[in-house]
């Protein structure tokens, strides 16, 4: 019984299949119809290049935008506004220290201010000495030094590009967590000799502060430089460029800022409780010379020499006769070669 039945449904299979056969032909014949009006295009071949330097392409900050963007400073961070890679210190451009003239403060990829690499024309220009230094608190009892993350603080008018590296950055920079900075001096003008000179004046008249109801309450007895309702700065900048010889050209030029925060002490005249009016300074100066060539072959040779002193001057609120300065900037010597 068992065989038959096995017989039996083997036989039944067998029926239905032949009689579907008819059907799945005349499917297959209606797909091949479908197929037939329809265009087959050829396969497209895509080929890329690796970079060459190994890393990521710069943002890169050309002339023309330097010689028109709107700074406070005058320096190369001061540049990298509105740019959204870039986050600023939440105390710069603020309307209650307006008298500051050291450049702003900026932040890649959430690192500190002093973790990004500053470069010029390739070597480094960063503050080692305490850069996230702390400043003076009268529980402290004493003035501590505070760095600034560059050690040169130079002005945009010496600057031809900024190139900045933010992500994928080639193995032949180092000694940063944030990103890379890098500014490139102008070369001397080639055609003809230019002399140029530019001057900037402001004070807190010309500005509009926006206080908060404790600020307000402390603009006639401010005595630290977190809070500046009075000040005045200067800006001045003297330059003369061009050829020397056939492929030799040069350029000189002097820079000054400066910035006068008047602000009160904290400590009383015994004979008539009167106090103090002191006056806060900032100093910063620019001293460039360079020599570069012009149309020799494929060589390219440049000297640049920059002195750049910057000077803080502060006092202790709490004690008479405890003015101070912190002196910063330097000299640096750039050579560059470059043979195409």
């Amino acid at each position: 019984m068992s065989y038959l039945s096995k017989k039996a449904i083997s036989l039944c299979l067998f029926g239905i299949v032949s009689c579907c056969m008819p059907l799945f032909a005349d499917e297959n014949g209606t797909q091949d119809n479908l197929t037939s009006g329809i265009s087959q295009l050829e396969p497209i071949r895509v080929v890329g290049e690796m970079p060459t330097s190994g890393g990521g392409d710069p943002a890169v900050i050309s002339s023309d935008y330097i010689k028109n963007a709107p700074t406070g400073t005058s320096a190369v961070t001061d540049l990298l506004r509105g740019k959204s890679y870039i986050q600023f210190d939440q105390t710069s451009r603020g309307s209650a220290t307006g008298g500051e003239i050291a450049p702003p403060k900026v932040s890649i990829h959430g690192s500190k201010h002093y973790e990004n690499s500053f470069l010029i024309n390739g070597v480094g220009n960063n503050n080692n000495i305490n850069p996230g230094g702390l400043a003076y608190s009268s529980s402290m009892q004493t003035a501590q030094p505070k760095g600034e993350a560059q050690t040169l603080f130079l002005d945009t008018s010496l600057i031809d590009s900024v190139a900045v590296y933010t992500e994928n950055i080639g193995a032949d920079y180092g000694g940063f967590l944030g990103g890379v900075i890098d500014a490139k001096i102008k070369d001397a003008s080639t055609d003809r000799w230019h002399i140029g000179s530019t001057y900037r004046y402001t004070n807190d008249g010309w500005a509009k502060f926006n206080w908060t109801q404790t600020e307000e309450s402390l603009l006639g007895n401010t005595t630290t430089a977190a809070l500046q309702p009075e000040f005045t700065k200067y800006e001045y900048t003297l330059s003369a460029d061009g050829p020397i010889t056939d492929s030799l050209g040069l350029m000189l030029s002097y820079g000054k800022k400066e910035s006068k925060i008047p602000l009160w002490s904290k400590y009383t005249n015994k004979s008539d409780g009167s106090r103090e009016r002191r006056v806060q300074h900032r100093n910063n100066e620019n001293f460039l010379v360079k020599l570069n060539t012009n149309d020799l072959d494929d060589l390219k040779i440049s000297l640049t020499g920059i002195y750049a002193p910057y000077e803080h001057t502060l006092f202790i609120p709490d004690y008479r006769n405890s003015d101070y300065s912190i002196d910063s900037g330097g000299y640096t010597l750039i050579y560059d070669m470059e043979n195409a």
